[in-house]
């Protein structure tokens, strides 16, 4: 058997359901899904919760956790607790910056935070709010 044929073969082997399984699996270990800011490392599908959970029982306020990452990562702290990516603001002058540009302005975008306003985008959530509402 030549190796074109078995590769045919193999090809063929594997079903679309492979594929749909695997892809995502993959998609999982990449390191292109880590943001661009300093923070702790995660795991593919709960994030750094574990370790959220573990400070939070240590120190028993979400505010001295974040107070704990701001000390070791810095003013912008990158977090991913389960799907949801998230990032950490402290300090006066970091906050001022990510309130001022405008390449922060929005709202996230995920099942609670819809779930919370009723179905519904509160506040100022991109340019079609912007032009529909002002």
């Amino acid at each position: 058997m030549r190796f074109s044929e078995k590769l045919s073969v193999f090809l063929l082997s594997y079903s679309p359901l492979d594929f749909w399984i695997t892809g995502p699996l993959l998609n999982l270990f990449k390191k292109s899904h880590r943001l661009n800011v300093p923070g702790p490392s995660w795991l593919p599908v709960v994030g750094c919760y574990l370790e959220f959970s573990r400070l939070l029982s240590k120190f028993k306020y979400h505010y001295l956790v974040c107070e704990n990452y701001a000390r070791r990562y810095g003013p912008i702290t990158g977090l991913r607790l389960g799907r949801d990516r998230i990032i950490l603001v402290s300090g006066f002058k970091a906050v001022r910056e990510v309130l001022t540009r405008d390449e922060f302005d929005g709202r996230p975008s995920g099942y609670f935070f819809r779930l919370r306003a009723l179905g519904r985008r509160l506040g100022k959530c991109g340019p079609e709010c912007t032009e529909r509402h002002c």
